[in-house]
């Protein structure tokens, strides 16, 4: 890239191309410092793996914009589907809870699976029977009602005869299915096929890290409705699901891309901030829980993919290391075992752990791990045969990638019976804002966020005593909500503190 740079550099000053400048934006893994000392200059650089707001944010710093002003102009609040029903197919806890992090503000009743098997279960189960009426007239002339197209009770159909002509139809009880390609059991490809033999209407949404041509027609063909990309980008899901299914509303206290206010020493920006109806928590936890910077990460990216939420981007990066220590320190080895030509099933389970890697690690902003996990990714869709090269800079990668989060542990979130490992210094003026919005979310019966009450508890723990809060926790857990708001207005009262 650079020496294609240096290149039309060259033309230009030669007059062979006689067109004005256009800006220059690189594409790389690798950090902009990293580039050589001679490198010609550019306008903008742009982190692998790219989401559809980055990208734009870097075009727009490229033509001598500052980034995030679209988000200044263009803030939109997130739509509400109250009375949709979702699923969620994703194999892989850490991208459940991501996905489900952008899914729950919308209100929907969202229902998870973990592979494609499961998938075609639970829509199978969500099935109910409706009667279709062929002569909606019968209906209108016995005054049975204006405007019936469907008879939902067959006994009372045949006991008024109301109608006398129906067929039965399978509906699905979800309203879209959001599913991931690659899983075990049973993948996307096929879930989607089995799903349409009985439901063709259902939309179906491919959600991957996969973005080739051939992975879009592959999805096409099995019948899915259109793809979106990991890392999931909000503003893209959002407007995916509007195209879907029918808001019922939207939420003026939550906007789309808020989270993408991150500034350079991963503060989340004051929009986010808890002022009047806009029950946020977020902006009470300093930068401290992050460090400043991770070798081989894109913190900022990272928070961009967890709702601009450093509590809840922690907590992701330490289950990450878990999950690398669980799943992939061996996997250089299990690379180099599976080359082997009698290793056929285990070329394939390496391909599917791979590509695992690849999405969790692009999601949680480990850029030099996801790019080299998407190298090994590409080469085993071509078939090669995967270059000691590529296993070693994977090792290599792992090691860091381990090494670095392993700073985060002694930051790692909240035992709910302990309260939090991580000492925050709460003012009265912050206690009384984050008991506030519990207390709204209770009386109003709105889900209640953990972070939220890691932090109440939290409070009320220093004040009263370890273990003060228990009850709390336990009443909130089992949406006790009456209750739990009687129990903490007393334990604030027992602090001591005018809130």
């Amino acid at each position: 890239g650079l020496q294609a740079v240096n290149k039309l550099n060259e033309l230009r000053q030669t007059g062979v191309i006689s067109s004005k400048d256009v800006p220059v934006l690189i594409i790389s893994a690798y950090q902009r410092e990293e580039l050589p000392e001679n490198a010609p200059g550019i306008d903008a650089f742009l982190h692998k793996p790219v989401t559809a707001s980055l990208l734009y944010d870097t075009m727009v710093e490229a033509t001598g914009g500052q980034p995030w002003v679209r988000h200044a102009v263009e803030q939109i609040s997130v739509p509400l589907f109250r009375g949709s029903s979702i699923l969620l197919v994703e194999d892989n806890e850490l991208n459940q809870e991501v996905a489900r992090r952008w899914l729950d503000k919308t209100g929907a009743m969202v229902t998870v699976a973990g592979n494609g098997k499961e998938a075609v279960e639970k829509v199978k189960e969500s099935t109910f029977a409706k009667e279709i009426a062929k002569d909606i007239e019968i209906a209108k002339d016995i005054e049975i009602a204006k405007d019936i197209e469907i008879a939902e009770d067959v006994e009372k159909a045949e006991d008024t005869e109301m109608v006398k002509d129906t067929e039965m139809v399978k509906k699905s009880g979800f309203d879209i299915v959001l599913m991931d390609i690659q899983m075990p059991v049973m993948d996307g490809f096929e879930a989607t096929r089995l799903i349409r033999t009985d439901f063709p209407d259902i939309p179906v949404i491919a959600l991957s890290a996969a973005v080739m041509e051939e992975d879009r027609k592959k999805a096409k063909e099995a019948g899915m409705n259109g793809h979106l990309a990991k890392p999931i980008d909000d503003r893209e899901l959002y407007l995916t699901l509007s195209k879907w299914l029918r808001p019922t509303g939207v939420d003026d206290n939550n906007h789309v891309n808020d989270n993408n206010h991150v500034d350079d020493n991963n503060h989340v920006d004051d929009n986010n901030h808890v002022d009047g109806d806009n029950h946020d928590v977020k902006s009470f936890f300093p930068a401290s829980i992050l460090p400043e910077a991770l070798e081989g990460f894109d913190l900022k990216k990272g928070l961009r993919s967890t709702d601009g939420d450093p509590v809840f981007y922690n907590k992701l990066l330490c289950r990450f290391k878990e999950q690398i220590e669980r799943d992939f320190v061996n996997m250089p080895q299990i690379i180099r075992n599976s080359d082997a030509p009698e290793q056929s099933a285990s070329r394939h389970n390496v391909q599917a752990m791979i590509h695992t890697l690849k999405g969790l690690a692009g999601t949680l902003g480990a850029v030099n791990l996801a790019t080299v996990a998407a190298d090994i990714d590409l080469a085993c869709k071509k078939g090669e045969k995967i270059a000691e090269g590529l296993i070693f800079r994977l090792d290599s990668a792992l090691k860091n990638t381990e090494r670095e989060l392993g700073k985060l542990t002694e930051n790692s979130t909240l035992n709910p019976e302990q309260g939090m490992k991580y000492q925050i210094a709460i003012s009265p003026e912050q206690a009384g804002e984050i008991v506030e919005t519990l207390l709204y979310k209770l009386h109003n019966y709105e889900l209640v966020d953990d972070d939220l009450l890691s932090m109440v508890a939290h409070f009320i723990d220093s004040r009263s005593g370890q273990g003060a809060s228990s009850e709390l926790i336990e009443l909130v857990e089992s949406f006790e909500y009456a209750r739990a708001e009687s129990v903490l207005e007393f334990l604030v009262q027992k602090t001591g503190e005018n809130l």
